[in-house]
């Protein structure tokens, strides 16, 4: 029924394969299988995340009073304990701030300059 050609042999897809092909086969499955093991690992740890993340957010709406949380805020926005909600006002209120520091600084310096300079005069006139 079938003719054998010159030149033409019959071939096999499992000619030329060898034990160490099998075993390396067998060793890419393996670690294969550890790889998508390691996948569903990581996707649950993040559902428990995701989850722990929505209990809190949920736990920050029910104490609205307290925190001022609302997540459907853009991203310019500061979530704190009775702090301002944008970022403008919240800057404004660093600057203040540093700005009181500053005077306290100077005013601190100006008080220890003229001790200084009132020893000073005290110490050279006797």
């Amino acid at each position: 029924m079938y003719k054998t050609f010159e030149g033409f042999t019959n071939f096999s897809i499992y000619e030329g394969i060898t034990e160490q092909d099998i075993t390396n086969y067998n060793t890419l499955n393996s670690t294969v299988k550890d790889a998508e093991e390691k996948i569903i690992i990581k996707n649950k740890k993040i559902k428990d995340k995701i989850s722990g993340y929505t209990t809190f957010v949920d736990d920050l709406k029910s104490k609205e009073s307290v925190y001022h949380y609302d997540d459907k805020l853009d991203s310019q926005t500061i979530v704190g304990y009775n702090a301002p909600k944008d970022i403008k006002s919240a800057i404004n209120n660093d600057v203040n701030e540093l700005k009181l520091y500053q005077n306290s600084i100077y005013i601190t310096g100006i008080i220890a300059c003229a001790t200084l300079l009132i020893s000073a005069i005290l110490i050279s006139k006797k």
